[in-house]
C-alpha cells in the first residue's frame, strides 16, 4: 500500500471516530436517551440489520452495471475518488472503516439528529432532516448525495422500527463493507 492510501485510512478512522464522539454531546443537548437507544437485542437487531442490508446489496451492482445518469455519475466518483485511494486498502482496512462508519454515523445521524429532533419536529420531519443531512454529508456529487439520502431514509426507518441504533449500524457497516469490496475489488476499472 502506498503512503497516500495509508494516510487516508488513518484520516478516515479519525474522522469517523470524531463523528461518533461529536454525536454524544449533540444528542445529550437534544435530549437523547443514549441508554435506551443502545439497548442490544441480539436476535432482533442482527436479524433486522442483515435483512435490511441484503436487498440494499443490489445497489452496488446497479451502480456498476445499470444504465442511467445517476448510476453513471456514481461510477465516476468511484473511479475518480474512491478507487485510487481506497482500492489499495486491505479487506481488513475496509472492514475497519465500515464498522467505524456504521457505528459513528448512525450515532450522529439516527441517534443524535433523528432521535433528538423527533421530540421537536415529530418522527416524519426528524427522519427527513436526518436523511437529507446524511445525503449532504456524502455529497461527492449530486448523484452520490441522492443515493445517500435514500440510504439515510432506509436506515432512519429501520431506526424508527427497532428503536435502537444497533440494527441500522449493522446494516450500514455490512453494506459499506460489501459495497467497497464489490466496487473496488470485484469490478474492473471503467473504460
Amino acid at each position: 500500500m502506498n503512503e497516500l492510501a495509508r494516510r487516508w485510512f488513518w484520516v478516515g478512522c479519525g474522522f469517523e471516530t470524531a463523528l461518533g464522539l461529536a454525536a454524544l454531546p449533540l444528542g445529550y443537548g437534544l435530549g437523547v436517551d443514549w441508554a435506551a437507544l443502545t439497548r442490544w437485542n441480539p436476535a432482533r437487531d442482527a436479524v433486522v440489520g442483515l435483512a435490511v442490508c441484503l436487498p440494499l446489496l443490489a445497489l452496488p451492482w446497479a451502480v456498476w452495471h445499470a444504465p442511467g445518469r445517476v448510476f453513471r455519475d456514481v461510477r465516476a466518483v468511484v473511479e475518480a475518488l474512491l478507487r485510487p485511494v481506497l482500492g489499495r486498502w486491505s479487506a481488513g482496512q475496509m472492514l475497519t472503516i465500515a464498522l467505524l462508519a456504521g457505528v459513528a454515523e448512525e450515532a450522529l445521524f439516527r441517534g443524535a439528529l433523528q432521535g433528538g429532533l423527533t421530540g421537536l419536529l415529530g418522527p416524519a420531519a426528524a427522519l427527513g432532516v436526518a436523511s437529507v443531512l446524511f445525503g449532504l454529508c456524502h455529497a461527492l456529487n449530486r448523484a452520490y448525495a441522492l443515493l445517500a439520502t435514500g440510504m439515510g431514509l432506509v436506515l432512519g426507518l429501520e431506526f424508527q422500527f427497532t428503536g435502537t441504533l444497533w440494527a441500522p449500524a449493522l446494516t450500514h457497516a455490512a453494506y459499506d463493507f460489501f459495497a467497497l469490496l464489490y466496487l473496488l475489488r470485484w469490478t474492473r476499472p471503467a473504460a
